[in-house]
């Protein structure tokens, strides 16, 4: 009983230990998103938002793919080796690579939501679903090539590929983790706002690895 709970209280405070550290890696995207909301001048606003799709390659991927590194160094290893020291181990050691997919994949999510935000504006129906699948879609693909790129030792290529064949496997259960990780960043903004920025990236971590590893067993 005692040693249940010292596992689950060690998975608790170094889950704590690690969102923080993804968060204050990804902070200057998050304060610039968050001004978004507040900038009324239009030129302002477009420097931001460019500001932002050049930071998210060189922060939030590397931070992203570092924190799912350290999430299955636990699965294989547990956790006796300080998360801080793996944290930014990872972030060095992957960084080239998770800069190159942060490009490929911010290019193609701003393409998507693009078409999304063109049909919502027209109201053009089918141009709004179509948006909407091929979004969940390679949102899906994302974190599969995110969750392959630190199982595995593959090339970039191989490893997105990898994703879209896992992916076109199991269509349904893609779309449920994309889903279940939006309700779950909803839930944790909405409702526990005081409780989110100390867990809410290491749950979507540990969920989506988690679920990645056991469709990966079937495919």
């Amino acid at each position: 009983m005692l040693h249940m709970i010292n596992t689950l209280l060690k998975w608790i405070v170094n889950g704590i230990i690690l969102n923080v550290l993804w968060l204050l890696t990804v902070f200057p995207v998050i304060y610039l998103i968050y001004n978004l909301f507040f900038i009324e001048n239009s030129q302002v606003f477009f420097i931001n938002f460019a500001t932002i799709l050049v930071l998210i390659p060189l922060t939030v991927f590397p931070a992203t793919i570092a924190i799912l590194a350290v999430v299955r160094n636990w699965f294989i290893h547990g956790q006796d080796i300080v998360p801080i020291r793996l944290y930014f181990k990872y972030v060095r050691e992957n960084y080239r690579k998770s800069l190159l997919l942060g490009m490929l994949f911010s290019f193609l999510i701003t393409s998507q939501a693009s078409s999304l935000w063109l049909g919502l504006s027209k109201d053009i129906i089918l141009l709004t679903i179509g948006a909407i699948v091929l979004l969940l879609f390679l949102i899906a693909i994302l974190i599969f090539s995110l969750a392959f790129s630190v199982d595995q030792h593959l090339t970039i290529p191989t490893l997105v590929k990898n994703a879209i064949l896992l992916t076109l496997a199991k269509p349904i259960h893609a779309v449920t983790l994309v889903l279940t990780n939006t309700i779950l960043i909803y839930l944790g903004l909405q409702y526990a706002m005081f409780v989110a920025p100390f867990v809410l990236a290491t749950a979507c971590s540990i969920f989506s690895f988690y679920y990645f590893k056991q469709l990966a067993r079937f495919v």
